[in-house]
């Protein structure tokens, strides 16, 4: 068993965060164990949840089981990965499938996710500075393609 506020803590989407925020955060987060192939999630479904990887990797592919199969990305631990789902109110874009037996992952879902930016306005500063972050870098990497 983690210790969830101290791994949280070095997990760069939470990296601006103050320590009560990561052990409420901590508090409000569940753990939760896949094996190789497991689906975390289908593309469309309406899963609002974002996932830290603890261990193990987790690869996000877009038309799973398809002809137009396509990786997008794969996530190690520290990763996070379905932030989207906590802000938007739409399916998700992708698939998530556990890449190694053994996949530890840390859960937060939406409604506690709200509970969160409801109370504690820092945390709220500190994830929209983290969404813009990674909106910049995507933004980035698309002009260099």
């Amino acid at each position: 068993m983690i210790n969830k506020a101290n791994f949280l803590a070095s997990v760069p989407f939470f990296s601006l965060m103050k320590k009560m925020e990561l052990e409420r955060m901590a508090k409000q987060a569940q753990e939760h164990f896949f094996h190789d192939g497991d689906i975390i999630f289908n593309e469309g479904d309406n899963d609002r949840r974002l996932f830290i990887v603890v261990s193990g990797l987790v690869e996000v592919i877009k038309n799973l089981g398809t002809k137009k199969e396509k990786r997008l990305g794969t996530f190690g631990p520290s990763s996070y990965f379905g932030e989207m789902a906590l802000i938007d109110d739409s399916p998700r874009s992708a698939s998530a499938i556990a890449g190694e037996d053994e996949t530890e992952l840390i859960v937060l879902d939406k409604s506690k996710f709200t509970y969160m930016v409801q109370q504690l306005p820092d945390f709220s500063l500190a994830i929209m500075r983290k969404l813009a972050q990674r909106l910049r870098e995507t933004n980035i990497q698309r002009v260099s393609e």
